[in-house]
């Protein structure tokens, strides 16, 4: 472009015309390739920063993977400890489950035998009570019976007892009274009038009873 200018400004107007114009055209072509070589060459710079930058952005997200791969792994092998400790719980668990269900079923076995023998214990002991009842009552009427015989035995030893006291007595007082000298036997009679007379006199009762009772008392004596 400077060596163009130099030319048209020191040669000759007529003769330099046309090689100006085409150096001035190429000129103008190489700018423009210039510019769009400088343009082309930007772009592939920002370009390659841009590559750069996803170079860089790939190297983290493959390090992100990575440690997110690693990060699994270790979960996964704890979820695998875990799943197989929990798996061995669960088996150890369905085995005492599954013993309590046998203990149980043994235990429902045990119960309904027992209720079995409970209820035909309970048949039994409702016959015995039912005896039992039979016989008390029978045993209460024996009871009652033998009391009442008893009862009348009394009542007749007890008037036989009366009576052979009272026999006795009279006998004895007899006897007594056999023995005893004349004044006495008169005194004794005059006593015992005395003490009829003052027993009716508290009592109210007339002369003539108290008189007839006396004479009784004195025929008995």
């Amino acid at each position: 472009m400077a060596v163009g200018g130099g030319a048209t400004e020191s040669g000759d107007g007529e003769a330099g015309g046309p090689v100006d114009a085409e150096s001035q055209l190429l000129e103008t072509e190489l700018n423009e390739a210039e510019f769009t070589l400088l343009g082309e060459v930007q772009q592939i710079e920002h370009l390659a920063q841009e590559n750069s930058n996803k170079l860089e952005e790939l190297r983290g997200l493959k390090e992100d993977v990575n440690t997110l791969q690693e990060k699994n792994e270790y979960h996964i092998s704890m979820l695998q400890d875990e799943h197989a400790s929990v798996q061995q719980e669960l088996s150890h668990k369905m085995a005492v489950l599954r013993e309590q269900a046998t203990q149980l079923g043994l235990k429902h076995e045990r119960y309904k035998t027992a209720a079995r023998l409970n209820e035909e214990i309970s048949a039994e002991v409702e016959a015995l009570l039912r005896k039992m009842e039979q016989r008390t009552k029978t045993h209460g009427e024996e009871v009652h019976a033998i009391r009442q015989e008893v009862l009348h035995l009394r009542q007749q030893l007890e008037s036989t007892f009366r009576k052979t006291l009272k026999d006795l007595g009279g006998t004895y007082r007899r006897k007594a009274f056999e023995a005893l000298a004349s004044e006495e036997k008169t005194d004794m009679r005059a006593n015992k009038l005395l003490r009829e007379e003052m027993a009716l006199q508290e009592l109210g009762t007339c002369w003539s009873i108290g008189s007839g009772s006396v004479v009784g008392a004195v025929r008995v004596a």
